[in-house]
């Protein structure tokens, strides 16, 4: 079932207006057919069923029925240090997929790939729509934000209750999920290829983020933040 997200409230029985994206996805690329159900998600991240109608060729909906909201209200952070353009676009659409309500890129002293000014908010708006697609691929009750590239300097400003960083060099006793909080908001901090500098966890350290280990194996950037992402999702799903 296809979803879209609106920004606007929504109410049963009520006729909703598709964006011209939205429109020409609905009639030309999936060629939905008259009484089609899909799902909704208004601006307060309520789902609804709601049936696909046309009128002068152009598609619309009527609201029919509110369902139970089942994502929880917690942020998990994803800062992960920014990659090659093909493997950090994968990490943006997985990342969402896996429940990631913000993902920060980060640029550490490693970093290789660099961002411009000129270029940064063309970027920032095709990141936006790959994990707003990702959400809706997934039936996410809530929209991923992708935020501007960030320093170590500005990391404060995006800490929560839970703050890790994974580095390759600690302890394999000190496993990331040993540190989790069950429905709590958490934040998880990944490096460049090459990992952080020794300099660079001291720093981390001093803001109250902890060092953890991923495990015994040495995963590839792209790897290690979807598999944190994962192991969170797990351990949230599970019931007590």
């Amino acid at each position: 079932m296809q979803q879209y997200f609106l920004d606007q409230k929504i109410n049963c029985e009520q006729k909703i207006e598709f964006n011209q994206e939205q429109q020409h996805h609905i009639a030309h690329v999936l060629r939905m057919k008259q009484d089609t159900v899909v799902r909704i998600v208004d601006e307060e991240n309520h789902v609804f069923l709601a049936s696909i109608h046309y009128e002068n060729q152009l598609p619309y909906a009527m609201v029919q029925q509110q369902l139970m909201d089942t994502d929880k209200n917690v942020e998990i952070i994803l800062v992960a240090s920014l990659i090659k353009k093909e493997k950090w676009e994968y990490v943006l659409q997985k990342a969402a997929e896996l429940g990631a309500t913000m993902i920060v890129p980060f640029i550490s002293s490693r970093t290789i790939v660099k961002t411009s000014n000129e270029k940064e908010e063309r970027k920032l708006a095709r990141w936006n729509k790959i994990v707003l697609e990702a959400c809706e691929q997934s039936h996410q009750a809530h929209r991923t934000k992708v935020v501007k590239p960030i320093t170590i300097k500005d990391l404060p400003n995006y800490l929560v209750d839970v703050n890790l960083v994974a580095y390759e060099k600690e302890n394999v006793s000190k496993h990331f999920v040993q540190y989790l909080k069950k429905d709590t908001s958490t934040l998880i901090l990944i490096g460049p290829e090459g990992g952080f500098e020794e300099k660079e966890i001291d720093q981390f350290m001093k803001m109250g983020i902890q060092p953890c280990s991923l495990g015994k194996r040495i995963l590839r950037a792209e790897t290690a933040g979807l598999y944190a992402l994962s192991v969170l999702d797990a351990y949230n799903e599970v019931k007590e």
